[in-house]
């Protein structure tokens, strides 16, 4: 096994020098179409911002059609539920070349670097800013959520409104487990491989950082924040990469709804071919319901102060 493991390292290292160039340049944040809410204003509170977060390896492909087109950030809807919407991408420095290469960032780096790319968006302070991730992008919002309640405070956290997940595995995956031996096997360490190596540590405390989110909305009277998960159903070549356990069971107790499951494999959940397509369909669903739940916050009496804007018993300060 061992032999198998390196012979197939060797192999794709070999034909990484092949492979198109790719920037390893910091996380960054990035417009995914013209922006909405002007600079000269004040401030963004009359709009939502969306951020696609891709997922381990991967670019602002992910959430584009090979066979349509489609860019699913640049055409997301401008508008839903009477409100405007600017939509935005969190790109992180992972590529596959990085993979080849164990150019990788460690994922307290990542973690750190989104925090601070997410900061022009909490300080243009939108009404809500909400998250729409795939497979390790729905870990890396969550430990995000996690940085942002630690540096902000519980209102500060509160300011996220919503993640929806594809394929998000919040449990770990058993391919993770190979991808890492195989790195393993000629001396590469990747951190965000090992993050996701199944029923990991550090999974389990992030499950308990995000359980405890729910408590301290309900101690300190918190806008409510919801979760959404999809799952992939169908297999890319012999197995799932993220298995129904892994992206839906794990956090059932805290979703806002049901998981839903998808006859797409891991790569094609997060690239629809048109606003049509039912898992864009889904996830527009998803947005409205936390937008109703924003609104029905919005025109309670109590929260219409600027430092109970988030939770009632939390005071938010600006950054």
């Amino acid at each position: 096994m061992n032999r198998t493991l390196r012979s197939l390292a060797r192999i794709f290292i070999a034909l990484a020098p092949l492979l198109p160039a790719v920037s390893l340049a910091s996380t960054t944040i990035e417009a995914a179409r013209e922006v909405q809410c002007s600079p000269v204003e004040s401030d963004c509170r009359a709009y939502d911002a969306i951020v696609f977060v891709h997922g381990i390896y991967g670019s602002s492909e992910t959430f584009s059609s090979g066979r349509t087109g489609w860019s699913w950030p640049k055409d997301f809807p401008p508008q839903l539920s009477g409100r405007k919407i600017d939509v935005f991408s969190l790109n992180y420095r992972t590529s596959l070349l990085s993979w080849a290469k164990g150019a990788s960032p460690e994922f307290d780096s990542l973690a750190e670097e989104a925090f601070s790319a997410m900061r022009p968006l909490r300080i243009r302070q939108y009404r809500s800013i909400g998250f729409i991730a795939h497979s390790l992008g729905g870990n890396v919002v969550a430990t995000y959520l996690v940085k942002a309640k630690l540096k902000r405070g519980t209102s500060g956290r509160a300011q996220h409104l919503y993640l929806v997940t594809l394929a998000t595995p919040f449990s770990g995956s058993r391919v993770a487990d190979l991808g890492a031996s195989i790195k393993g096997s000629i001396g590469i360490r990747d951190d965000l491989l090992d993050s996701l190596k199944k029923d990991n540590l550090y999974l389990r405390m992030l499950k308990g950082f995000t359980l405890d989110f729910k408590e301290r909305e309900h101690l300190f009277d918190c806008r409510p924040f919801s979760l959404y998960s999809a799952f992939e159903m169908e297999a890319m070549g012999p197995f799932l990469i993220v298995e129904r356990e892994s992206a839906a069971q794990t956090m059932k107790s805290i979703l806002k709804s049901p998981a839903v499951g998808f006859d797409l494999d891991h790569s094609a959940i997060s690239k629809p071919d048109g606003p049509d397509h039912r898992v864009a369909t889904w996830v527009v669903g998803r947005v409205q319901d936390a937008f109703e739940i924003a609104k029905a916050w919005d025109v309670a009496p109590e929260s219409q102060t600027a430092e109970s804007r988030y939770c009632r018993r939390a005071t938010y300060m600006p950054e």
